[in-house]
């Protein structure tokens, strides 16, 4: 059963990186299908605007908190919550499954970040099966159904499959085609560049601050500005209207 709580558009699980490896790997023990999202405030505001990407995080077996925001809403209505970062745990997942022997596959990309993956992990993680690696032309939300990368994954046998398509195709992807094939999806977004290191992270004091999006926007203004601004000016309101809403029903008490 779910331990989670609803933080305006999604119902986001309690739990931390313990928590995220015990079910994969239960799932993949018993050969069950179906997705994770690793959400933020970003994902957030578009959940509410778009009802397939709503239900997408609602059929998911697991929705973590990836954002600080969210981790701290989570601490601040029970016991306190770590961050779970998309982009942490996947390393940490490719270690898990080098040295359990369960086979992985990576979609999403192009072809190019795709050979450096199968390079880097090759040396520094040689016990890793990477059964399929597929850079694959979605196109624009609503993508078109994809048989050809289905079947590509189905007949691989990989049974941890990241999708680093970026929000929301990939969560969208991941609900269309959960049931397609008995293995756990994560949605990675960056990751994979990020594992690369072609693409820097800030350091860990920024991200416990919640400035992290203050870095990527300082990186890249022109495409981020947007997403960033917008998406926290909608969370920071509505979540002052729930602070306060809770306030005045309790008599006015903290």
């Amino acid at each position: 059963m779910r331990n989670r709580e609803r933080i305006l558009s999604a119902e986001i699980d309690r739990g931390g990186m313990d928590d995220l490896v015990h079910s994969i790997l239960v799932r993949i023990s018993k050969r069950q299908s179906g997705h994770i999202c690793f959400a933020n405030v970003h994902m957030l505001h578009l959940a509410s605007r778009d009802p397939d990407l709503a239900r997408a995080l609602e059929k998911a077996i697991l929705v973590l908190p990836d954002g600080m925001p969210l981790a701290r809403w989570l601490s601040r209505t029970g016991a306190a919550q770590e961050r779970v970062e998309g982009m942490s745990a996947f390393p940490s997942l490719l270690e898990i499954a080098a040295s359990r022997g369960i086979p992985v596959a990576f979609f999403g990309a192009d072809e190019g970040t795709l050979h450096a993956m199968r390079t880097k992990a090759a040396i520094e993680l040689p016990g890793l099966e990477i059964v399929a690696a597929i850079a694959p032309e979605m196109g624009e939300v609503p993508f078109p159904s994809d048989p050809k990368s289905v079947g590509a994954l189905r007949e691989s046998g990989a049974q941890l499959i990241f999708v680093a398509l970026g929000c929301p195709k990939q969560e969208l992807w991941m609900a269309r085609y959960a049931d397609s094939f008995p293995a756990v999806m994560l949605g990675v977004g960056n990751a994979f560049r990020t594992w690369l290191g072609w693409e820097n992270r800030p350091p860990r004091w920024v991200r416990r601050a919640s400035l992290e999006w203050m870095f990527r926007l300082l990186q890249d203004p022109s495409r981020l500005w947007k997403r960033y601004l917008v998406s926290n000016a909608w969370f920071l309101l509505h979540a002052a209207r729930c602070i306060f809403r809770g306030y005045f029903e309790a008599g006015g008490k903290p």
